[in-house]
């Protein structure tokens, strides 16, 4: 196979850096594996090596680091078995078997918070920080015990003894702690670390199956810089560049100056008078606005918020306008991301469409940022290899805007530029053949990501649905009968459904909740935790927004069967996690307009076959009442919590919802009961 070495172009030194709380851990530099059998000494020893002061480059630089290869999946003369833990935001912990994976937990999930981090109170700058052991005592060891318990492995027990052990690292001095505490619920011989943004690029390449790909892992932060790329070749992969970018920490910057998207309109206007903004060109320290957004809790709800709001803007038009080159500034700055142009501070503090044309512009530069980077690793790296890179994966938070998403699979791959509304002219060495972003390119995949940097997957392991099945499915037998629930099995399957979703002797075209099989994977709902209906009128997408008490502007993403794809996007747009935002055709919008978003596209999931039968099966069921096998979907979840995994919440928001008319939990229909 050919080696990588031919990426390492620029050799650059690492800086340890030392401030731990436990003694003799200052200047480590070189991280090695653990002896088998856990030494606490010796662990704490080496637990700390990877958290390195993160080199910082001019764009274009590379660095020089050893090669990484995935290990086989043999550990003596069995299977390995592996357990993986992340304990930032979007926790989880995800366990394999020769190099199988059988369970993701989602912390969130379980917890009822969204973005669970077991330090959350810590992270409230307005609350103080409680005792920390009884946080891992309560959290994380309540998580491994429900993980021990509701893990499924194919139908035979999971492992409760694990070879190896994968910290993914989280700048925390907790490690040895976390380790203590996970020796009390599973027996680990031995525990490595993985890099944040490494981690990412794993995930992202190993599930894309390409032979060779450029991944670029970019999100707001990472004990690895915050823009990484990597080389991903077979087994291998290289990171060949770590950019000084941070277009993460900046779009959030930029959501959080907006009341639209935040939701505190009665903290903006104060926050606002604080400033004197009659100098455009004077940068001004808006931290406050980030920091008040981050006390209420809401600020990783941001930039998904602001990806839809900055549909709401129009185009300023050409040349750019004095705002659009402030904004420009902002984003290649290299000052902390609190520092903004007092500009663009006050099209913040403006009316209402000084706002969204703000948002416009932010999501635009935030394009051309992203784009202009890989442009320039495209050309770095071609120039550099032997060979041509097969496709490109954006990994890491910022690869859910699928915005972006969209505009770097029809620049820079050969089926983009086919279906391309935009001419862009790109020499053949800066396109490759296709695209990828993996099912969790956030946070919420990291724990995943760890088990494949100790065993790569020897065939493609579909990630979507691995999450748990139903919390208390003990529960809905005796809810059934309560309900006087019937089987939809016994009524016609998904022939009735179809029909029931029709409006089929009703007044109005019902809401159906579907919660089905083991949860999703990933901060996607995709058929398993979703709330289905027709995608005619826009009347039913104000009442999905209603439902789950969210902004008008919010898009619902529309689920196609494969074999609808072409008629509604023009081509065959594959994207099972809902990772793009192709614009739909016209015709199809009018047909069914809320199915595509304010912008004209629509952030799909598209449905074959071998993805999910019975979800397949309903669109094509679907498709004889309305001629489309199109629904749109959103996730099964109300005010601010996160997705579902409970019968008795299933059945709490059926009564308290008004636009909410069934539920289907496994096999079993629940109708609302409304007094007449």
């Amino acid at each position: 196979m050919m080696k990588l070495q031919c990426l390492m172009i620029v050799h650059v030194w690492w800086k340890a850096f030392a401030e731990f709380s436990e003694p003799g851990l200052q200047n480590l530099v070189l991280a090695k594996p653990v002896a088998q059998g856990f030494n606490r000494t010796a662990f704490a020893r080496t637990l700390h090596e990877v958290l390195r002061d993160p080199v910082r480059m001019k764009f274009g630089e590379f660095q020089k680091i050893s090669n990484f290869r995935s290990g086989n999946t043999s550990h003596g003369n069995k299977e390995l078995t592996a357990i993986s833990v992340s304990f930032g935001h979007d926790s989880s912990i995800a366990i394999s078997q020769g190099g199988s994976i059988q369970c993701i937990l989602e912390l969130e999930r379980l917890f009822g918070k969204r973005y669970f981090h077991p330090l959350y109170p810590c992270a409230d700058r307005a609350a103080p920080c409680p005792d920390w052991t009884w946080i891992w005592r309560v959290s994380i060891k309540g998580a491994l015990r429900a993980f021990h318990r509701h893990c499924s492995c194919g139908g035979t027990d999971c492992p409760t003894e694990f070879d190896v052990g994968v910290f993914i690292t989280f700048n925390s001095p907790r490690y040895t702690a976390i380790a203590d505490l996970i020796h009390q619920v599973f027996s680990v011989r031995e525990w490595r670390l993985l890099d944040h943004h490494h981690a990412h690029a794993l995930i992202g390449f190993f599930d894309s199956q390409f032979p060779s790909a450029l991944i670029v892992s970019y999100d707001a932060e990472g004990n690895d810089g915050t823009f990484n790329a990597y080389v991903g070749l077979g087994r291998d992969i290289v990171r060949v560049a770590q950019l000084a970018l941070d277009p993460g920490y900046r779009y959030n910057m930029m959501g959080a100056l907006l009341p639209e998207v935040t939701g505190l309109w009665d903290d903006h206007p104060l926050l606002c008078s604080h400033f004197d903004l009659a100098n455009d060109a004077v940068w001004v320290d808006a931290t406050a606005f980030y920091d008040h957004v981050m006390v209420k809790g809401t600020i990783l709800s941001v930039a998904g918020k602001l990806m839809g709001y900055a549909a709401t803007g129009e185009a300023p038009g050409t040349p750019i306008t004095e705002l659009q080159s402030f904004v420009r500034a902002y984003f290649r700055s290299k000052e902390r991301y609190g520092l903004i142009p007092a500009r663009v501070l006050r099209a913040a503090c403006g009316d209402l469409t000084s706002q969204r044309s703000l948002a416009w512009i932010v999501q635009e530069e935030f394009n051309q940022l992203v784009t202009g980077a890989v442009e320039g690793l495209l050309l770095r790296v071609s120039e550099s290899l032997p060979f041509s890179l097969h496709g490109l994966v954006f990994t890491g938070g910022c690869a859910l805007n699928v915005i972006t998403n969209q505009l770097a699979f029809e620049r820079f791959t050969d089926r983009g530029a086919a279906v391309s509304k935009t001419i862009v002219e790109l020499p053949s060495n800066l396109r490759v053949k296709d695209f990828h972003v993996p099912p969790a390119p956030n946070d919420s995949g990291l724990s995943a990501a760890g088990l494949w940097s100790i065993s790569s997957p020897q065939k493609h392991q579909q990630l979507q649905y691995l999450g748990f099945g139903l919390w208390d499915e003990e529960a809905l037998e005796a809810s059934a009968a309560e309900w006087k629930a019937v089987r939809l099995s016994s009524l016609g399957g998904v022939d009735y459904l179809a029909a029931l979703l029709a409006g089929e002797n009703r007044t109005r075209k019902p809401i159906v909740a579907v919660v089905r099989g083991r949860q999703e994977f990933g901060p996607r709902a995709l058929g398993h935790r979703s709330l289905l209906a027709l995608p005619e009128g826009t009347e039913i997408k104000d009442r999905l927004n209603r439902l789950k008490f969210r902004q008008w502007y919010r898009p619902v993403a529309p689920m196609i069967a494969d074999e609808d794809l072409e008629t509604v996007f023009g081509y065959v747009a594959k994207s099972p996690y809902m990772t793009m935002a192709p614009l739909v055709k016209e015709d199809i919008r009018v047909r069914f307009p809320a199915l595509a978003h304010l912008d004209g596209t629509a952030r799909h999931q598209s449905v074959g076959q071998a993805d999910e039968p019975w979800i397949h099966a309903l669109l094509l069921a679907v498709k004889k009442w309305t001629g489309l096998a199109a629904l749109i979907n959103t996730s099964f979840n109300s005010k601010g919590r996160p997705i579902t995994n409970r019968v008795q919440e299933c059945l709490q928001m059926l009564r308290d919802l008004p636009d909410l008319d069934f539920v289907l939990i496994e096999d079993w229909l629940f109708e609302a009961q409304r007094c007449s």
